[in-house]
């Protein structure tokens, strides 16, 4: 009776192992991204980050994955970007489903140089969408920034400090009451109420949008853009984020890939004109 009674309950525990299982199977997806790199593309992975959906900083660690591959995902609700480029919005995961996304083809035109970069354009509507939707998930940029020319520190070594990834805004002091503001001493209060104001921002974010003050893209040079940021213990401070290139330096007349977006081509060189504005699956 003994054995038949232990031999019983281990039936059943393996049942409800089988039926966790079974549950956890169903509740998995996958997603596929398809396209060849461009050899000046020296990452050549995708990089997606589980996110939920209306909710700021709920992305989870992020998981890379090869092109042409197919990756196993939970279901959900991703960010999802290679070699700097992001998809536009939130991509959807189902159980039992494979998603699957097609880089496209951005061929660089013959303009006058040796070596051509290429970057998002964030003066463009698209790429401010995208990259405030990165940021609000994300609490921080989703890609880093190399301390050079190039794009993503993830080719420099893990020692190694990136300043973008370290934008967030963790370091914002607890927000003031009104009657905090009416006690503040002159000399400090427009400095201290400003840093209010940004970490307020950003702490009442309902949506990618409610943050786009916390960015000057009309300020862009080059590529360039400028973030309103607030260090510890609560200062205010304007820091400017490199370009965010596609790839390495390569020549005109060649190509990359990327997501559908707005995009810019610009010679190197002291004597380099003004950037070609492409826009790529759109």
């Amino acid at each position: 009776m003994k054995l038949l009674k232990r031999f019983g309950t281990y039936a059943v525990y393996a049942s409800m192992l089988v039926s966790a299982s079974w549950a956890q199977a169903q509740s998995m997806g996958s997603m596929t991204v398809n396209g060849q790199a461009a050899p000046s593309q020296v990452f050549k992975k995708v990089k997606v980050a589980q996110c939920v959906e209306g909710q700021s900083g709920s992305c989870s660690k992020p998981v890379f994955f090869d092109l042409n591959a197919r990756q196993e995902l939970a279901e959900g609700t991703y960010l999802v970007g290679f070699e700097n480029t992001l998809y536009p919005g939130l991509v959807r995961v189902q159980a039992g489903q494979n998603t699957v996304l097609n880089l496209e083809r951005l061929d660089i035109p013959a303009i006058k140089g040796e070596r051509v970069v290429v970057y998002r354009n964030l003066q463009s509507k698209t790429e401010q969408d995208k990259f405030l939707e990165s940021f609000f998930y994300g609490k921080k940029s989703f890609f880093r920034l190399e301390k050079g020319n190039f794009g993503d520190l993830y080719l420099t070594g893990a020692w190694e400090k990136d300043a973008i990834q370290r934008l967030s805004y963790e370091g914002c002091p607890t927000r003031l009451s009104e009657r905090d503001k009416s006690q503040l001493p002159d000399a400090d209060r427009k400095r201290i109420l400003e840093v209010d104001y940004l970490c307020n921002m950003v702490r009442d974010a309902s949506s990618p949008a409610d943050l786009a003050g916390l960015f000057d893209f009309s300020n862009d040079k080059n590529g360039r853009i400028v973030q309103n940021w607030v260090s510890a213990p609560g200062i205010a401070m304007d820091i400017t984020h490199d370009r965010y290139l596609v790839a390495t330096p390569t020549r005109p007349g060649s190509y990359v890939m990327v997501f559908p977006g707005s995009y810019t081509v610009q010679a190197l060189g002291k004597d380099a004109k003004a950037g070609v504005s492409v826009q790529v699956g759109m």
